[in-house]
């Protein structure tokens, strides 16, 4: 139990993962309901419960830290957070980086601090053994959280921004417009999409004859492809074979399809998404670096399978400067507003992580490196 400089009533503990039952994570939905309206947000299988689905958060892929931080008032859940913990690859190290997810509090017990209580918890008793972390600099408990414990925060040089293909440009449009009325919007819309085409016309390269398919999970070739695809990045969270199947293939974590592109029994790439009316959403895309054309090809199986489902739109995070972007460009992705995303160091010294300053460090950051798909 852990009491921070607080009110007494408030008690933060650590919930390990052998602690987490049946019990508290009814409790903890329910707090995460109460507290955001409707949780999870996220596309589940219709045969997938709430419960279902934070039970699988809470078996998160690195062992050494506790599933949830909880903070509770006269015996009873007032608020809670997930801890999910990854590693990085910083410039071929890996290091460790926790990304605080479903920080809820109850409404009936908000202003006892029990916000604050499992945030100071986790720096307080936890921050040792973890290098850096990575926030959503738009959330205003993280903001306020790293005030308090004097975190400074920086956003990517090489900035990573949604890049969009609209497939029907005036429900995108209508969607993302703003002030301009929707007719222009549309136009201007379907202009930067062409010019992207335009503009990455003598990009494409030589194409790379290969399969696609879809698959169900991630097998063994899937860990030796991944080193090898990912070692031309300076900062790129870990892709290994359990990680992806915990984040793609077990079924509580979401409605995923994932495309793999082979040439024989070799693994070219694989892409990941999630096909909702609206968008459908790249959470994942990596290929050999020495076959950057198998990034187009898979694009283009994701294109289809959006318009089979009727999306507006196809959405997924790249960096300003990747070895990626010609093939999205060459399709018509535009980028389209920004992200939130920002890094701070913790145990390691932050000039480690000054290159990720510069606007041309190279980094692979995609949607499913957050926990907001």
């Amino acid at each position: 139990m852990y009491r921070p400089d607080m009110p007494d009533d408030v008690v933060a503990r650590a919930v390990e993962h052998d602690d987490v039952t049946p019990t508290f994570l009814n409790q903890a939905v329910a707090v995460l309901d109460r507290a955001f309206g409707r949780w999870p947000q996220v596309s589940l299988r219709d045969d997938v419960s709430a419960v279902d689905h934070l039970a699988w958060k809470a078996s998160g892929p690195i062992p050494g830290f506790p599933a949830f931080l909880a903070a509770e008032v006269d015996g009873q859940l007032a608020g809670c957070r997930t801890v999910l913990v990854r590693r990085v690859l910083v410039r071929g190290e890996p290091k460790l980086f926790v990304h605080f997810v479903d920080a809820a509090v109850d409404p009936a017990f908000q202003g006892r601090g029990a916000n604050r209580a499992t945030q100071e918890l986790m720096y307080g008793t936890y921050q040792s053994r973890f290098d850096l972390s990575i926030d959503d600099s738009n959330n205003p408990h993280m903001i306020r959280g790293r005030r308090r414990l004097g975190g400074g925060t920086e956003a990517f040089g090489n900035a990573v921004r949604p890049m969009v293909l609209p497939l029907d440009a005036s429900r995108v449009a209508r969607a993302e417009s703003g002030r301009l009325p929707t007719l222009i919007a549309t136009l201007r819309l379907r202009a930067a999409s062409r010019l992207a085409q335009l503009r990455a016309r003598g990009q494409r390269g030589h194409a790379t004859a290969c399969a696609i398919r879809e698959i169900d999970s991630f097998d063994q070739r899937f860990d030796q492809f991944c080193a090898r695809a990912v070692a031309g990045f300076e900062f790129v969270p870990e892709r290994t074979r359990a990680f992806l199947n915990w984040r793609y293939a077990d079924r509580r974590s979401g409605s995923f399809t994932i495309l793999v592109a082979e040439r024989e029994t070799e693994v070219l790439g694989y892409v990941v998404c999630i096909e909702r009316a609206e968008t459908t959403h790249l959470a994942d895309i990596l290929v050999d670096e020495d076959e950057p054309s198998v990034a187009g090809a898979l694009l283009d199986e994701i294109v289809q399978h959006a318009e089979i489902a009727g999306s507006a739109a196809v959405s997924g995070w790249l960096a300003e400067d990747h070895p990626y972007r010609a093939a999205f460009q060459a399709r018509g992705f535009v980028p389209l507003g920004g992200t939130s995303i920002v890094y701070r160091a913790v145990s390691m010294p932050a000039e480690e992580l000054a290159f990720l300053e510069r606007s041309d460090a190279s980094i692979h950051f995609t949607y499913g490196d957050t926990d907001f798909i």
